[in-house]
């Protein structure tokens, strides 16, 4: 999913690329079709490598989400996404040394509890297991 939707978005940003910007110098000609080709190669590797990147961050972003409900099984709460989300940004600053693994994994983790906690209906706090009720009067068709 990550590396379709990471495609789509790069093949988008793409496109004015891929219409207005020419693939070779001002000086050289070159046929048409060899033009088109060149421009659609290069719009399909920029895609390919957005598709590649975003792959990774939402892999990295489930992995540690799995992680964390694996590790704290029994409970099941809304502190599993904010510990899911801080752990995966301790993981994007692994080169940035401890202090700079510790600043990010608290800025992830205050941002997703701040947005989980503000957000209109949060998606921790549906609940499956309550059934809609209907409370108004049914209409009857004659």
């Amino acid at each position: 999913v990550g590396f379709c939707a990471g495609y789509a978005a790069g093949a988008l940003v793409g496109l004015p690329a891929l219409l207005f910007r020419p693939a070779t110098s001002a000086g050289l000609t070159v046929s048409a079709s060899r033009e088109i080709n060149y421009r659609l190669a290069r719009m399909n590797i920029r895609s390919l490598r957005w598709g590649q990147s975003l792959g990774e961050v939402l892999g990295i972003f489930k992995g540690c989400d799995t992680a964390v409900r694996f590790i704290r099984y029994p409970r099941q709460d809304e502190w599993n996404y904010v510990y899911g989300c801080a752990s995966a940004g301790a993981l994007f600053a692994r080169n940035q040394g401890p202090l700079g693994i510790v600043q990010t994994a608290l800025l992830w983790g205050t941002v997703i509890y701040v947005l989980e906690h503000t957000s209109v209906k949060p998606a921790s706090r549906i609940r499956e297991s309550e059934p809609i009720r209907f409370r108004g009067k049914p209409l009857l068709f004659r």
